[in-house]
């Protein structure tokens, strides 16, 4: 599955980027200057991802929920920020014998950016980068008050870098929608929580997103040169 998604995720980069510069006009152009000026506005995402297991025995497949938030150039190219937690805790209980469980929520914040290919058209393709910081929180559980959490202990920092490509619909000139693959890339050895993070946490992903922000350029006038 794993191996699926990257080579996915490749294909679709290598082609979208060959379309791209078949398309391009003869006239050198850049997202800060053209004929019609720069034009800047933002958008906030909201962000449903789906990460897979892999061969670890300590993290499984686990659901997660954050949002972005990023200033918008010329409709195509943006950066910002973003934010993502885990749903509910990981149990990495060793044996259920034990009488409380020791459970995981991972976290992440950082820096987002990417570009949308053609977003003028109602489905087009965007392809991104979420990459900061991360950490783990562990919470101790036990049987006999099964509704109450007990905050334990926080991992250390680790570097989080999530690559990924979506298809994007335009819904409204406020709203888009989306769903992707990535892969999720966590880099740190082993931490005070007996958790690797690079084998533990780097996963291939689904995500989904709905944007809300203004996305139709605004309409110049054609200026002409007096003789």
């Amino acid at each position: 599955m794993k191996n699926l998604i990257l080579k996915t995720l490749f294909i679709s980069i290598a082609f979208f980027t060959n379309l791209i510069a078949q398309a391009q006009d003869e006239n050198y152009q850049t997202i800060f200057k053209n004929n019609q000026g720069l034009q800047i506005s933002g958008f906030g995402n909201l962000i449903s991802e789906l990460s897979f297991a892999t061969s670890s025995p300590r993290i499984g497949t686990f659901y997660s929920v954050g949002a972005e938030g990023a200033v918008l150039f010329n409709q195509k190219f943006y950066i910002g920020a973003y934010g993502v937690s885990s749903v509910a805790p990981l149990d990495i209980t060793k044996s259920s014998a034990n009488l409380t469980t020791n459970e995981l929520m991972f976290i992440q914040t950082g820096l987002s950016m990417g570009y949308k290919l053609q977003p003028m058209k109602a489905v087009h393709m965007t392809f991104g980068l979420r990459t900061g910081y991360g950490h783990l929180q562990e919470f101790s559980r036990s049987y006999s008050h099964w509704d109450d959490y007990t905050f334990y202990e926080s991992s250390t920092p680790m570097f989080v870098a999530t690559p990924h490509v979506s298809v994007e619909a335009n819904f409204f000139p406020w709203m888009k929608a989306s769903i992707g693959v990535g892969y999720r890339q966590a880099f740190g050895k082993d931490n005070n929580l007996g958790v690797n993070p690079a084998k533990d946490l780097s996963q291939p992903i689904i995500q989904t997103g709905v944007s809300f922000g203004w996305f139709k350029p605004k309409k110049y006038k054609k200026i002409t040169e007096q003789p």
